[in-house]
């Protein structure tokens, strides 16, 4: 199983929920600017038995709906995943979101690193009861910037939808801690990228 399968559902589910505008009409602009990591870790312990998979999601999305004041919301959702390869046991497959302070996350204006320090409640899907899980990560980019922009024009029954965005993003190696107490589920260098962008969606006769 691979954990970014379930982590990135989750992360659809939730970047919906909060991306959307609550109420729109004729005219209505809606521009959002975000900004966030992600990351992978898979590493397999001296034993060559017991491997762990990590993976870590950060957004803050920025939106603005004139005439209403801007609003930010920043997002951590984090995943672990721990199996027994010589046995076929699964010891641990627990995942969580949380809402970040400002602050938590932290990144360069040429996304050139990034840090990420929180602390984020995982549900185990066996029967471990929930833990708190203390999140210390360092992106370090590696490549050049890549660039990507978007236009589209949808229509719904008389309400046409017109977008813009445009971003970039790095790929980045990932240091740092993962942890429970003493124990570190990230011990080797992980991979992952850096990202920004912003756009805008116009919104006619959408009542």
């Amino acid at each position: 199983m691979n954990v970014l399968i379930n982590l990135v559902a989750v992360l659809a589910l939730l970047v919906a929920s909060f991306g959307q505008p609550t109420t729109v009409s004729a005219g209505d602009v809606r521009k959002t600017e975000w900004q966030g990591v992600e990351a992978f870790f898979s590493n397999t312990d001296p034993s060559g038995c017991i491997v762990t998979q990590v993976g870590v999601f950060a957004r803050d999305d920025m939106r603005h709906e004139p005439p209403e004041p801007g609003t930010t919301e920043s997002l951590l959702a984090l995943s672990i995943y721990q199996v027994n390869d010589c046995t076929g046991e699964q010891l641990l497959f627990a995942e969580g979101y949380t809402w970040l302070d400002e602050g938590d996350l932290q990144i360069s204006k040429k996304l050139q690193s990034a840090t990420l320090n929180a602390t984020v409640n995982l549900e185990d899907l066996g029967a471990t009861p929930n833990f708190d899980v203390d999140v210390d990560l360092t992106w370090t980019a590696n490549e050049p910037a890549a660039r990507s922009s978007s236009h589209s024009h949808l229509d719904q029954r008389g309400c046409k939808i017109i977008s813009h965005w445009r971003g970039m993003s790095r790929f980045a190696d990932v240091s740092g801690t993962v942890s429970v107490g003493t124990t570190n589920f990230t011990p080797e260098t992980g991979s992952g990228s850096i990202f920004a962008g912003r756009g805008s969606d116009l919104f006619i006769g959408c009542e």
